[in-house]
């Protein structure tokens, strides 16, 4: 298992823990700031354009264009672009949503209606399956120092400014693959 599936794996059961995961009760806002909170941790880039108050109180969406979706993900390394439309479990897709779909996917865009109980397509989409990996040649020094400092902060030694133990367990894992020796010293 890579070591983005065991922090998919590791969100999905912070979902759980949290109470998150009853795809019935979720509300949009929390469901946006979880897919979100994944997509940053894996690595791509979102915009989402918030609503506001418009003419005579009612809520708006400040583009030209009505319809457009919720989130636009990139994803530099992996070279992919989603547009995402998220929706309660009980959401409707909107007639001039899913005009504005139609236009981005014959622009060839890859477009996406996200619900909570899609999340393990979500989490999928997000993590390593289907996007290209970059490679990196790390020199055996600096991937010791790496492993070393996350463990120090795992362990309380230093002060910790990373909160998710999680990641850091993800992260130490990911440079033993590259070749950390977990005892310390050059491997």
């Amino acid at each position: 298992m890579s070591a983005a599936e065991r922090l998919g794996r590791s969100i999905a059961a912070d979902r759980r823990a949290r109470g998150l995961a009853n795809a019935d009760t979720l509300d949009e806002a929390t469901f946006q700031s979880q897919v979100v909170e994944l997509a940053s941790m894996t690595g791509w880039s979102h915009l989402h354009v918030r609503r506001t108050r418009g003419r005579g109180g009612a809520w708006t969406t400040s583009t030209n264009l009505p319809g457009w979706p919720d989130l636009l993900l990139w994803h530099p390394v992996g070279q992919k672009v989603l547009a995402v439309e998220l929706k309660s479990q009980r959401g409707v897709v909107r007639p001039e949503q899913t005009e504005v779909h139609e236009s981005l996917l014959a622009a060839g865009v890859d477009v996406r209606v996200w619900r909570p109980s899609d999340w393990d397509e979500i989490q999928q989409t997000l993590t390593a399956k289907g996007r290209r990996t970059l490679t990196v040649q790390w020199h055996p020094d600096a991937v010791q120092r790496a492993h070393d400092t996350l463990v120090e902060f795992r362990d309380g030694r230093q002060p910790a400014g990373i909160v998710c133990t999680q990641s850091i367990e993800v992260a130490i894992d990911a440079l033993r693959a590259a070749g950390a020796n977990p005892e310390g010293g050059p491997s």
